[in-house]
């Protein structure tokens, strides 16, 4: 009964880790840096893996809104905005990355996410 209790507080405490986002969002400092980094590449699978090595970290909904903004295309801008929900430390003001969308679909599966 013991180890019931101490798995259920484990999982119960992952659960709610993975549903709270971060708290300590990246310096705006650092992210101007990794910024011009980003803003240096050519082609837009470059900027997908190092925006994609940035989600290891937290960011803020305008940071996330910051560096989609340098991609091209807009699917790649929804897939990476799909990846980024779990790593926001504002996840209330995650609706504002629809403001880079062209598309109502792409705005709609933003609202969509959770």
């Amino acid at each position: 009964m013991k180890y019931f209790f101490l798995s259920f507080f484990f999982i119960f405490g992952i659960v709610i880790t993975l549903n709270a986002g971060c708290e300590s969002p990246l310096s705006e400092a650092e992210f101007q840096n990794e910024l011009t980094k980003i803003k240096s590449f050519t082609f837009d699978e470059a900027k997908k893996t190092a925006i994609e090595s940035l989600f290891k970290k937290c960011l803020t909904s305008n940071q996330i809104k910051g560096l989609l903004q340098e991609l091209s295309f807009e699917e790649d801008k929804l897939a990476l905005a799909k990846k980024a929900i779990i790593i926001v430390s504002d996840p209330e003001n995650f609706k504002i990355i629809k403001l880079i969308f062209e598309f109502e679909e792409s705005k709609k599966a933003i609202d969509n996410l959770k």
